[in-house]
């Protein structure tokens, strides 16, 4: 069973990073193309990164090269539950809740059918100014003007039946096509 996409890097509609034209893995690039990508001098080099989660300066290979490439950044945003060596060269860190201040799903695909979802509610009120990192997401994303305006007509489906408007929200987020 395939655990990520298929990325056909003959194709050349497959996506490369800018600098090493390296494509994806199964939909993903490789972590230790990115200090080059950013300390390179070429005009479409990774400027800006948004780390989510997680800790690059410690979980990837070189991490020296990996702090003189963040340090080199126009702009490093963290979002996290702790303070890593990450977030200490980050502009911007940006408080995450965590497991237990948040509501959260996770998937059981090795125990389908039996179990395949599991919904978990919050079990502590959230300390301080914390928030879910899909709610700072589509802040980020409201404040770039990267949301499109919802129709009048998703809000009305939405007090509806649950087909009818998962149907609409479809149709509305599906991309446009040429």
């Amino acid at each position: 069973m395939p655990l990520g996409a298929h990325s056909d890097e003959r194709n050349p509609r497959t996506w490369r990073t800018g600098v090493t034209g390296f494509p994806a893995i199964m939909g993903v690039f490789p972590p230790n193309v990115m200090p080059e990508e950013i300390l390179s001098n070429h005009p479409e080099r990774l400027r800006a990164v948004l780390v989510s989660a997680a800790n690059p300066l410690r979980s990837y290979a070189d991490t020296t090269a990996y702090e003189d490439a963040f340090r080199a950044l126009d702009l490093l945003v963290v979002m996290d539950v702790a303070f890593t060596e990450t977030a200490s060269l980050a502009h911007y860190v940006l408080p995450a809740a965590s497991a237990f201040e948040k509501w959260e799903g996770t998937f059981f695909s090795w125990t389908f059918p039996e179990v395949f979802f599991q919904m978990r509610r919050p079990v502590v009120e959230p300390e301080g100014e914390v928030l879910e990192e899909g709610e700072i997401l589509t802040r980020l994303a409201d404040k770039l003007g990267l949301l499109p305006e919802i129709p009048e007509t998703l809000y009305q489906a939405a007090s509806g039946d649950r087909m009818n408007y998962g149907a609409q929200l479809l149709a509305f987020a599906r991309p446009v096509t040429e």
